[in-house]
């Protein structure tokens, strides 16, 4: 049975899991137009040993095709694997498939829609700062102590760089 939701969700705590048994994702829609889902790897792991999400990938588009829709549909296909979203009706409709790609590492965006629209991802990265565990809920209080000396470090997006000009 594939699984249908009526209405977007608000937060991650609506999203819908999708992977390919080394990258996954968890999705959700927002009513403000976008379409957001963590990232995630099987090899994802930190500094201080703990399988961590990659980061966030925010989709907003414009114009919002989900604000005061007449309907709306997220359909977890687990036959192929995708989740298909659809909002408004008749000529007015969109509708966006995403997937993970089986063989690569790729999650993949696919949109129909009846007029020109923007659509712009961004990534967000999670960790900005140095921070200690122990500010972090403990899982298990016998390594709380040793946790609390262990310091996760912040990550950085690197920038491109052009290589016509490297000697």
């Amino acid at each position: 049975y594939n699984i249908v939701w009526n209405s977007p969700g608000n937060s991650s705590k609506n999203s819908v899991p999708l992977g390919n048994g080394d990258m996954g994702i968890n999705l959700w829609v927002e009513e403000e137009g976008n379409i957001c889902f963590y990232l995630s790897k099987t090899d994802s792991w930190d500094e201080n040993g703990r399988l961590i999400k990659i980061g966030k990938v925010k989709i907003n588009i414009s114009p919002n095709p989900f604000k005061n829709a007449t309907l709306f549909t997220q359909i977890l296909n687990l036959t192929d694997g995708t989740i298909e979203i659809k909002a408004g009706q008749g000529k007015e409709q969109v509708k966006f498939i995403v997937w993970v790609d089986a063989n690569n590492p790729v999650v993949q965006f696919e949109a129909e829609t009846p007029k020109t629209t923007e659509i712009i991802a961004k990534s967000e990265i999670w960790r900005t700062k140095a921070d200690t565990i122990k500010d972090l809920v403990a899982v298990n209080r016998i390594y709380q102590e040793i946790m609390e000396s262990e310091f996760i470090k912040p990550d950085y997006l690197l920038e491109a760089v052009e290589l016509n000009n490297l000697e």
